[in-house]
């Protein structure tokens, strides 16, 4: 965490915090993160997709009202053309 911080005192300078999603507990410890950091850099949520569908964890974005923060819905590509 204190890397974080250190990256959050040059606000927001192009650089994305990931976080790769298994499960709903995954999502909500990554909401307080999110709700931490207040916007200060661009982030992406990405599910585990033997874990988790792609729509479940929208669902899961809309319903958290972190929306004002932008987060991306990361999705890789290779991943849903069977490139592994």
């Amino acid at each position: 965490m204190d890397n974080l911080r250190a990256i959050l005192k040059k606000k927001n300078n192009g650089n994305f915090l990931k976080f790769v999603i298994q499960k709903q507990n995954d999502f909500y410890a990554a909401c307080v993160v999110i709700k931490e950091i207040n916007g200060y850099i661009n982030l992406a949520l990405s599910p585990n997709l033997d874990k988790l569908s792609p729509t479940v964890l929208l669902h899961w974005i809309e319903k958290a009202n972190i929306k004002n923060w932008s987060p991306i819905l990361n999705l890789q590509l290779h991943k849903f053309l069977g490139v592994r």
